[in-house]
């Protein structure tokens, strides 16, 4: 008995529905959203630590071909679930200094090899960032603000805490400059049985510390020359940020922008 031949006609159908399918997915019901719309925005996000909403908003739209944000929600949740292998999550925070929703990616489950290595920043630049978010905080905010500004000159002359200080201060918390600060420093005066003190800063280097925090979202320029805390500070150092502002901003802060 001769092999049957496939049924060209229905095979071509197979393939047809399967097309229609897959383009159904991708300007379809929000409850189907299509893998590489999750992983675009996943590493969109990352690169950076965070991203402002209506800019993944706008993204989401494109990826889908779609003209409206009922999609968002769903593409949302689907990035969720595809970061919980990582111990990360995606969080929402509304900037007080421009009414602005952002999502930053942040750290679940820090552990000490995140603290170490999951940063760029120099253990002098920790502390000094440690030191900064001190004088951000207590500074009075001008103009019914809810945090303050302030000018890069008087927070270039901001020294840094010793870091064996910083690091007894700034524990608990993880996958940021500061607490990778502790790790940072008890990881090297254990290793070389030394003390963790280092060389002052210069201007220069705090001028440029600044502006590297400013890029990636630990810091905010609401004017030129001006910072603010950032996204990124105000979800992954939450309680770090609460302990400097007054008792009334920082319940503001919880309710209103979180």
């Amino acid at each position: 008995m001769p092999p049957r031949r496939a049924n060209t006609a229905a095979a071509a159908g197979a393939r047809a529905a399967q097309d229609a399918a897959a383009a159904g997915d991708d300007a379809g019901p929000s409850d189907r959203v299509p893998e590489y719309v999750a992983f675009t925005l996943i590493q969109a996000i990352m690169a950076e630590g965070y991203k402002q909403e209506q800019e993944v908003k706008s993204m989401v739209r494109r990826l889908l071909n779609k003209n409206d944000d009922g999609s968002y929600m769903a593409v949302l949740s689907k990035m969720q679930r595809d970061l919980q292998w990582l111990e990360l999550t995606i969080e929402r925070i509304k900037l007080p200094v421009n009414d602005e929703w952002y999502l930053c990616t942040v750290n679940k489950e820090p552990d000490q090899a995140s603290m170490e290595m999951g940063s760029d920043f120099s253990i002098q630049e920790r502390a000094y960032f440690d030191a900064v978010i001190d004088k951000i905080g207590s500074q009075p905010p001008e103009g019914g603000a809810l945090i303050a500004s302030v000018g890069g000159m008087t927070l270039k002359n901001v020294l840094p805490k010793p870091a064996a200080t910083t690091a007894a201060a700034a524990g608990g918390a993880g996958g940021e400059p500061a607490s990778q600060a502790a790790g940072g420093a008890q990881a090297a005066a254990g290793a070389s049985g030394q003390s963790t003190k280092a060389k002052p800063m210069s201007l220069l280097e705090r001028e440029e510390a600044l502006n590297k925090l400013a890029r990636q979202g630990w810091l905010y320029m609401p004017k030129d020359g001006h910072y603010t805390l950032g996204p990124r500070t105000l979800l992954e150092l939450k309680d770090r940020v609460m302990s400097t502002l007054p008792a009334e901003a920082a319940e503001r802060l919880s309710s209103d922008y979180m």
